[in-house]
């Protein structure tokens, strides 16, 4: 099993249609993503273009996890891990002892 390192990103720009280059035929495909702050571990953090589904929500600030793919050869949006805080959690957000977190 091949395991795919998730790595935090932070969005910079709201997800619209971007064309990317289809490594398969070399023509342009239109595809919706994002712009992401990537936090590498070994290397300085990049500014890079995030794949993702038209479903996926995200805003400027929030922090997300990408993984590379590499049949694309882009980063993808990691839809499978999320980050809750107070300004996503309806009713609160609270520890586990019971103490509002707000």
């Amino acid at each position: 099993m091949h395991y795919k390192e998730k790595v935090p990103a932070r969005v910079t720009e709201v997800i619209q249609q971007h064309t990317i280059i289809n490594p398969d035929t070399c023509k342009p495909t239109p595809q919706t993503a994002y712009r992401a702050v990537i936090e590498f571990v070994r290397k300085p953090p990049e500014e890079r273009t995030i794949l993702c589904s038209s479903l996926e929500d995200v805003s400027p600030d929030d922090t997300v996890f990408v993984s590379f793919h590499t049949g694309m050869r882009q980063y993808q949006h990691n839809s499978y891990t999320t980050v809750s805080d107070c300004q996503h959690c309806h009713g609160g957000f609270y520890f586990l002892n019971g103490e509002n977190a707000e």
